[in-house]
């Protein structure tokens, strides 16, 4: 099992996990293959991304993946590092391929010099046992609640682009 920061040539493999995860877990919403190829060749060349995204292999095969975000504070100097999505495909759920991209997001937190670290679940797939492991496993802990509102995703707007 390893760990790929995103680079051109993973983009196919992170596309295709994309739309397994949107499926699976977020399925109200649509996925668009078009915009995620963008924003995935963007945060290849992009030179100070705020956004990073993990791959982990299994031999060859993409077996989930990571996206996390950096973010000043408006309040004081430094920056927070959150996960925004963390999957990993059916059959390999248990195994080591969310403990290495988790690593990844804190090493890379620790690289930014990211005073926090947040990490949880926003989609209501497996939010209890995923919270529990995030805390056994990998040291964090609750600060709250995470709430959600869901909009009328019928109508969609062109995504802005960087």
């Amino acid at each position: 099992m390893r760990v790929e920061k995103l680079r051109p040539e993973l983009i196919g493999d992170m596309v295709k996990l994309a739309e397994m995860q949107v499926n699976e877990t977020i399925s109200h919403m649509p996925f668009d293959t078009e915009t995620s190829r963008f924003y995935c060749e963007w945060i290849c060349v992009d030179p100070n991304p705020n956004i990073q995204v993990w791959i982990a292999y299994e031999g060859q095969q993409a077996v989930g993946h990571l996206v996390g975000v950096r973010s000043p504070y408006l309040f004081c100097k430094g920056v927070s590092v959150s996960q925004e999505v963390l999957y990993v495909i059916p059959g390999k759920r248990g195994g080591r391929a969310a403990v290495l991209l988790m690593k990844k997001l804190d090493e890379w937190a620790v690289e930014q010099g990211a005073l926090e670290t947040y990490a949880g679940v926003a989609n209501g797939f497996n939010p209890d046992r995923t919270s529990r492991w995030m805390q056994a496993a990998l040291g964090y802990q609750p600060v709250g609640h995470y709430l959600r509102k869901i909009h009328n995703v019928s109508s969609q707007p062109e995504c802005p682009r960087p």
